[in-house]
């Protein structure tokens, strides 16, 4: 063992420079429905040459581990599964200056020994035994100029709330765009309550003016925050004081952004370069077919992300149907035909963002989610789009999650990119159930491997703490279920009483099945859990972004430092209350010294975590990472 460590601390000195060394607990969510928490480990970034790109495949890494019962065997360590939950036997971790993980491997493993040895001048950091660093939230829809006034007018309906509500607070916005103004001051505050919320990057919609953008981005490059910044399209508002003249000028306008963005982000390494720009027109009742198309068409040669609302409520839905004759989706299906570099197809070579999109029937789902698409095989990663295929289709039927399992160690170079158009739809509840007469399906969309994320909606949702949406993304999934009994439940008494009961129409009520659906297909309940719901607000959100979303060697290390309970906290911390813990096994806060104090046993983490989804708040998080830089959480204030 001795001559093996030796060789092993030789060889990482050799390939590696190790930067960052975290000693703890990891806790992450590799796929739907599993919890997996590490004990003791070791993780790892090292330095790499400026200029190099991103060492991270965007293709999950293959999982040679195998189920034995409820025993997940991996090569090392070995995972134990219980409720969902897998737990391995004790974790060191390693990152680079580059933000990328090296090395994620039990404390005790003889790598790990050689890696502490062979890196001395590394910044190491040992976490407290009831503290544990978890993947950050995303937010896949955020409308950042919003924020001005959110939680205001939330009675209204959608045409009515933006037009009283919306469009005056861009408006204001624009008319102030500087740093010392009014965008700058929303900016900031908002992106310092996103990293106090731990979220550590965001799809966000800005104005329609150019400056004001500018400010945006500048201020979550500042702040070390990801963003895909958009610049509203709109050639066609309802408001005359606020909108874009002509698609000419609106054209002119988007180009005039994507050169300030590049003279923003050109100057620094590539891994830093955590902004970019995102396509984005407002939706369709705000966008001409003519815009929509010149669009996609910038998107595809630019090799830029696109988002937009679809299908967000009944009152939009309607609109679009009387004044454009056709659905929104059929809208974005006919853009997407002729912006496509393939004849008879709606491929798009740009991922897309489709947010709300609760509006969308079984049909839908099934054209979704059975089989893989056809891949090109001049182009791999490209998939054929059927002639006049719903716009849902630009969420691609996705591979399994399968981040893999094991605890790994790398010492030659990382992975190299591979990339591949990503495509995703982002949830949200608190602003579905405020502005849309449907949920969005969550459990129909985990089921057939979408790609699919959380997002506050700032403002149409109220709360900015994708804690929150989480929580509500759970609620929301039982009241669905409720429904579908109850339906289940009269339908089974009309057909008992009814002489000839007729097969209903094969078609899904919105937010929920109809009631043939236990007739038609297996009754399959509509319920998400916690784990699920904390699996979409990281893994699966930056999964659909094309990042990573768990601590897996060669990832992105965006991580947030939860406390639990502390040695100046010793029965919980903030609104956590623990009434059975030994103030002899806490370790102290505040300190970075390797301690004595074994971490909590495996049980207690199952049940702690939990307690912290269902009630933890800012005062449980104690520091945050994004790309390996962590960022200042301005934490001035009295955690207790």
């Amino acid at each position: 063992m001795g001559s093996e460590s030796s060789e092993s601390a030789a060889e990482i000195q050799g390939d590696m420079d190790v930067d960052q060394v975290f000693v703890g607990t990891l806790v992450d969510t590799p796929c739907p429905g599993t919890l997996r928490v590490r004990r003791d480990h070791l993780m790892e970034w090292t330095s790499a040459s400026e200029g190099t790109s991103s060492p991270f495949s965007l293709v999950p890494a293959p999982n040679p581990s195998h189920v034995i019962g409820d025993i997940a065997v991996a090569d090392s360590p070995r995972f134990m599964t219980v409720d969902s939950i897998a737990f391995p036997i004790a974790i060191l971790s390693a990152l680079n200056a580059q933000g990328y993980i090296l090395h994620v491997l039990p404390l005790s493993h003889h790598t790990s020994a050689a890696i502490l040895s062979a890196h001395p001048g590394a910044r190491t950091h040992f976490l407290p035994s009831h503290t544990f660093l978890l993947p950050t939230f995303i937010d896949l829809h955020i409308h950042a100029p919003q924020y001005l006034y959110a939680g205001t007018g939330l009675d209204l309906p959608l045409m009515q709330w933006l037009n009283q509500y919306a469009y005056r607070a861009e408006e204001r916005v624009d008319a102030d765009p500087t740093e010392e103004g009014l965008a700058g001051r929303v900016y900031r505050r908002l992106a310092d309550r996103m990293v106090r919320s731990g979220t550590g990057g965001a799809v966000l919609f800005g104005t329609i003016g150019v400056e004001a953008n500018l400010v945006l981005a500048k201020t979550f490059l500042d702040a070390g925050l990801r963003g895909w910044v958009g610049k509203l399209s709109m050639d066609q508002s309802p408001r005359p004081t606020y909108g874009e003249p002509s698609t000419p000028a609106s054209l002119s306008a988007l180009h005039t952004y994507l050169d300030g963005i590049t003279l923003l982000t050109s100057p620094l390494p590539p891994h830093r370069r955590l902004v970019q720009p995102i396509i984005t027109p407002r939706f369709v009742p705000t966008c001409s077919d003519e815009l929509l198309s010149a669009l996609a068409t910038v998107a595809g040669e630019k090799g830029l992300w696109v988002q937009s609302h679809m299908c967000e409520s009944a009152d939009q839905m309607e609109w679009v149907e009387s004044t454009r004759g056709r659905k929104d989706e059929e809208v974005f299906d006919q853009v997407s035909e002729r912006a496509s570099p393939r004849p008879n197809t709606t491929e798009l070579s740009s991922p897309i963002v489709v947010s709300h999109r609760g509006n969308f029937t079984r049909r839908d789902r099934v054209r979704l989610a059975v089989g893989e698409p056809p891949q090109h095989a001049d182009k791999p990663g490209r998939v054929a789009r059927p002639k006049n295929s719903p716009s849902t289709r630009h969420i691609p039927h996705a591979q399994p999650d399968r981040a893999g399992e094991e605890a790994r160690s790398h010492t030659g170079p990382l992975p190299t990119v591979r990339a591949t158009p990503t495509h995703g739809s982002s949830l949200m509840d608190s602003s579905n159930v405020y502005f849309s007469d449907a949920q969005f399906p969550l459990r129909e969309a985990l089921d057939a491997e979408l790609k699919v994320g959380l997002g506050s909606d700032i403002a149409g949702g109220y709360a900015l703490s994708l804690q929150t949406a989480m929580r509500q993304a759970v609620a929301v999934s039982r009241l669905r279920e409720g429904t579908r009994r109850e339906i289940q439940r009269d339908v089974a008494r009309s057909r008992t009483h009814a002489e000839r009961p007729e097969r209903p129409e094969p078609e899904m009520v919105r937010g929920g099945p109809t009631p043939t659906a236990s007739a038609s297909e297996p009754s399959s309940s509509l319920r998400v859990d916690w784990i699920e719901s904390l699996y979409v607000a990281t893994r699966g959100g930056k999964k659909a972004m094309g990042l990573g979303g768990c601590f897996e060697v060669g990832m992105e290390f965006d991580a947030q430092k939860i406390e639990l309970a502390s040695a100046t906290h010793l029965s919980g911390t903030g609104p956590l209350d623990f009434f059975d813990l030994d103030p002899a096994s806490i370790s102290g806060t505040g300190t970075n010294a390797p301690t004595t104090t074994p971490s909590p046993a495996e049980g207690w983490w199952a049940e702690a975590i939990e307690r912290w989804w269902c009630n933890g708040d800012e005062r449980n998080r104690v520091g945050m990472w994004v790309q390996g830089t962590e960022l200042d959480m301005g934490l001035g204030w009295d955690r207790r």
